[in-house]
């Protein structure tokens, strides 16, 4: 009886299927961690995801992308600012060739927020770019935090009326959202700059509101 055989050329294959297939999944793995695992375990995940990055593994500008996003935000959680700023970059270009509006929403406010005491312009440079795409596109799970960041931004400048418009639009949201976590969050917002400003408790903005 004639013995079946399998032609070489499709065991390669067949290997090579199953290799493309565990690197696919690995950098699929490492585009889908969550924020708190990044920020918990960045020294683990930056090699991780510098080896991906580094070796070519994926073609696919938009996976590379949020690669680089990830690693931008490990490398922030342990204070790597110069690494962080390059891997941002890289992610933003990237966004910017993908048009991936919702991801460049995100990237511009970080980053723009990031630059807040070191370039104060390119900050708010940055900002109105996120706050621009995200009014366009009605994002408003995502402007709700932009918008507390930006009012952040200018009160550092000391433009506490804008940095008041902003707390409020973004409190707004938050209600519309009921949002448990972000109201006291934006309430103690608007607290500290009444303190600043007006010298007149939170109480009086809810009333009013």
């Amino acid at each position: 009886m004639k013995k079946f055989s399998i032609p070489k050329y499709f065991l390669v294959f067949i290997l090579l299927s199953i290799s493309l297939f565990a690197e696919e999944s690995k950098i699929d793995s490492l585009i889908s961690l969550p924020y708190d695992q990044i920020v918990s375990e960045p020294k683990k995940l930056i090699p991780q995801l510098l080896s991906v990055l580094e070796d070519n593994e994926t073609t696919d500008k938009y996976k590379n992308a949020k690669l680089y996003s990830n690693l931008a935000l490990a490398y922030s959680s342990i204070s790597d600012f110069a690494n962080y700023r390059k891997a941002a970059i890289k992610a933003i270009k990237l966004f910017e060739e993908t048009n991936s509006e919702l991801d460049l929403t995100l990237e511009y406010g970080l980053f723009g927020f990031h630059l807040r005491r070191t370039n104060i312009e390119r900050a708010k440079y940055y900002m109105q770019l996120s706050i621009k795409l995200g009014e366009k596109n009605n994002f408003i799970n995502e402007l709700r935090g932009i918008y507390d960041n930006y009012g952040v931004l200018l009160e550092f400048t000391n433009d506490l009326d804008s940095a008041l418009y902003f707390y409020k639009k973004a409190l707004d949201i938050k209600y519309t959202l009921s949002d448990s976590i972000g109201i006291p969050y934006g309430l103690n917002h608007l607290a500290g700059l009444y303190a600043r400003q007006y010298g007149r408790s939170i109480h009086m903005y809810g009333r009013i509101r």
